[in-house]
């Protein structure tokens, strides 16, 4: 069996705009091409973010549904929220927890009675990017059978 990467493909409005937020942020910019097609790679939290530039559309308003919603597996999503909540106070002189762009503590909570082991991120183009810690989904990954195991 393989593993395989999944890189998720994300739509803002302006790719220079995005590129700088994940700079401040100290996420490696792998990739940014502004000639034709216009996107952004983006290896943050041990995973890759791919944006696509589309003129005209505006970001998510504060209380709307998001359109997109992205969930990366991090090795520790507490060390990598400290790290975006100093980055972000230092630039910004405050850490947002609302609006776009915005640092979302751990939800304890959780709307559907489920406690999110992360955080989440709300980029300038208004989607949101969950970082949860690495394993958090291998209960739900099912077992092999037996008879894969005995060849």
């Amino acid at each position: 069996m393989s593993t395989g990467l999944a890189v998720s493909v994300l739509e803002c409005p302006s790719v220079p705009e995005v590129a700088g937020f994940y700079a401040m942020l100290g996420a490696r910019i792998s990739r940014l091409d502004t000639a034709t097609e216009r996107r952004l790679h983006v290896s943050v939290g041990g995973g890759e973010l791919l944006y696509i530039e589309r003129r005209g559309i505006a970001p998510v308003s504060t209380g709307g549904e998001r359109d997109s919603v992205c969930i990366l597996a991090a090795v520790s999503p507490k060390a990598l929220y400290l790290e975006f909540a100093r980055r972000m106070l230092t630039h910004c002189g405050e850490v947002f927890e609302v609006g776009v762009p915005a640092l979302l503590p751990e939800d304890h909570g959780g709307r559907h009675g489920e406690r999110y082991p992360g955080f989440g991120l709300v980029d300038p183009a208004g989607n949101l990017i969950r970082f949860v810690r690495a394993g958090y989904f291998d209960r739900f990954r099912p077992l092999p059978s037996a008879s894969l195991l005995t060849a």
